[in-house]
């Protein structure tokens, strides 16, 4: 059986102010050498209340199984007590570290650790392309294979040259869906890999991972945009608003200002005082796709070797960009919202993307044909030679105004799968 040591520090509030300096600076210098020599061996403060095994007299070395350690750091962990992400690494194994491409006892964080890994997989993109306008990450989970298979069919299957692309992975905690994604690799060769595990928790490493493999494949690429494989794109009206120069120097896309962190631990995004001791986040875009200049991108890279960990990729790239000063812009048609309605509305030059979409709805959308804002088989069925055209264009007048109204309202949405994501604060405007 193997044994975990869990070292613990009982704080005594009661001591004086010196004495509690001289255990500090003790405990930190105890803390470095123990993890230094040891792999498996934390430090960690506990307020007397919660574990009734300490007694009084300072240090003590508990013995613990594997199991045991893991619950008890799990524990902490949820509370906001320590940074480990990774389920794996609640449990202060070597093994699973090593695993992950880790190594214990440096002076890096976990984050620069895991964005230094070298991708498993990687395609062969921009080399034989002089000039990039845009280059797309497509995140995606290794079993969303159809979800990968319809895009290809759909937004991607009249991509110019000046427009590069990859789906970005991470690994499956387990072997399912193993075989089907290597040969989709070999086929298509589009897919680049990552090897740490492929979570929720993990997705700041995947994209900070994908921000600085994109920088070496793609060094001549002007703009990268990041976006999620539930997501339409329309190209067109996504390339009309980066000639226009309009994010430059900038990240763009369905931003946000004045949104406060959710504190109900039931929440999925759920985020302590303790890990985020401010009531207000900075300006940030959803993660659902956002879109941002090359160089910019180049700086968050660059920056976050300094920005502590954050579970939450969109806060973290905001962070980054808090960090570096630069402009977070709301671009106009960037949705992080399900869009229903009429197809042609969703492919017209007033929407860039939309959220949520199912891969038969991703269908519908492509193959449907429009005229204006109106599908086909409607024009050719009203329209007369005399008053038709007429009607039309009273027609699409009323569905602009009927979108204006609607991208109005979903600009003061922040809704995601699983719930309201963030709570308005009543002493902020958020028009």
């Amino acid at each position: 059986m193997n044994i975990t040591y869990v070292t613990v520090m009982h704080r005594n509030f009661k001591i004086s102010l010196v004495c509690f300096a001289g255990v500090m600076i003790l405990s930190g210098i105890v803390n470095m050498l123990i993890l230094y020599w040891y792999g498996n061996t934390v430090v960690i403060y506990v307020p007397g209340p919660i574990i009734n095994l300490l007694d009084r007299t300072g240090l003590r070395k508990v013995e613990m199984n594997d199991n045991e350690a893991g619950e008890f750091i799990e524990n902490l962990s949820d509370d906001g007590r320590l940074g480990l992400q990774d389920e794996k690494m609640k449990t202060l194994n070597k093994r699973n570290l090593n695993v992950l491409g880790l190594s214990n006892g440096t002076g890096k964080s976990l984050l620069t650790k895991i964005s230094e890994l070298v991708p498993l997989i990687e395609p062969d993109i921009c080399r034989q392309h002089d000039k990039v306008l845009l280059a797309i990450l497509i995140f995606s989970n290794p079993s969303n294979i159809e979800r990968r298979k319809v895009i290809r069919e759909t937004w991607l299957s009249d991509i110019k040259s000046s427009i590069q692309y990859t789906f970005v992975v991470a690994r499956k905690a387990n072997s399912d869906h193993k075989k089907q994604l290597q040969e989709e690799i070999d086929e298509h060769k589009d897919i680049v890999q990552f090897d740490f595990i492929d979570s929720y928790k993990n997705l700041t490493f995947k994209t900070i991972s994908s921000f600085k493999w994109i920088m070496t494949v793609c060094p001549r690429a002007s703009y990268v945009l990041k976006i999620d494989d539930d997501m339409w794109l329309n190209k067109k009206a996504l390339t009309s608003v980066l000639l226009h120069g309009a994010i430059k120097g900038a990240i763009g896309g369905n931003c946000h200002r004045g949104e406060s962190p959710i504190r109900d631990p039931e929440n999925k995004y759920y985020i302590s005082w303790r890990s985020y001791p401010y009531g207000i986040y900075p300006p940030f875009c959803s993660g659902t796709a956002y879109v941002m200049d090359f160089q910019v991108m180049k700086a968050i890279v660059n920056v976050s070797k300094d920005v502590p960990y954050f579970p939450l990729e969109d806060i973290y790239v905001a962070l980054c960009m808090t960090k570096l000063k630069a402009k977070v812009i709301n671009l106009y048609g960037f949705n992080s919202v399900h869009v229903r309605g009429n197809p042609c509305w969703l492919k017209s030059d007033w929407l860039v993307t939309t959220h949520e979409f199912l891969p038969f709805e991703l269908r519908r959308i492509w193959n449907t044909q429009c005229y204006g804002l109106n599908p086909v088989r409607q024009v050719e069925h009203q329209f007369d030679p005399q008053i038709g055209g007429s009607l039309h264009l009273k027609r699409q007048q009323l569905n602009r105004l009927n979108m204006e109204q609607m991208f109005r309202q979903n600009a003061k949405m922040n809704l995601r799968s699983g719930g309201r994501r963030f709570v308005k604060n009543p002493r902020l405007n958020f028009n």
